[in-house]
């Protein structure tokens, strides 16, 4: 017998509760990411991203809810928040940035950037097989879900598109967190 995608997700998705405390310990778990001096270890890495802990099912696909989406875009926002006020002074060059993909929530993430020249060109991305266009400036994420009250900050949209050799896929990407030169140097 040959194995089948479950489009239909009939099965259970186990440890929901375990999942959810996960994402919601999510801030405080990298309050001491910085706790070392800007060693080499830091240095010889371009960036390093911080994952949603929850199974795929519960954020996208038929058995998700807009309640758990929000909840993680919060706690996304809030670990971006947590690990820039703990940015160390003595790193030459540190950004962190919040990003949340719609509709593929699952592939949202925290990212801190340790290279310039990297995240210079981490939002340039105009290739054959992605383009990122900028959204209008009348959009706004935050506003959408009722989270512009918490989070009163700035951030900048982007319509992703992906073309692979089987599908494509079309769907936005926001980012909230170091992107303030970045916003202003592309309006």
């Amino acid at each position: 017998m040959a194995r089948q995608l479950d489009l239909q997700q009939k099965r259970k998705i186990r440890g929901v509760r375990r999942q959810l405390k996960d994402v919601l310990a999510m801030p405080a778990s990298v309050a001491h990411f910085f706790s070392e001096s800007c060693s080499e270890a830091y240095d010889q890495r371009r960036h390093l991203d911080y994952k949603l802990p929850i199974h795929f099912g519960l954020v996208e696909g038929i058995k998700s809810k807009p309640g758990i989406k929000r909840l993680c875009m919060r706690m996304l926002l809030r670990t971006c928040i947590a690990l820039q006020h703990n940015k160390p002074p003595a790193c030459p060059f540190v950004r962190v940035v919040a990003s949340i993909s719609l509709p593929a929530m699952f592939s949202s993430r925290v990212t801190v950037f340790f290279d310039e020249e990297y995240f210079s060109h981490f939002f340039d991305r105009k290739g054959p097989g992605q383009t990122w266009a900028i959204l209008p400036s009348n959009r706004n994420l935050l506003q959408q879900w009722q989270l512009s009250q918490e989070f009163p900050i700035n951030g900048i949209g982007y319509r992703e598109h992906i073309v692979d050799e089987d599908c494509s896929y079309t769907g936005e990407i926001w980012f909230y967190g170091d992107v303030g030169e970045f916003i202003l140097a592309s309006d």
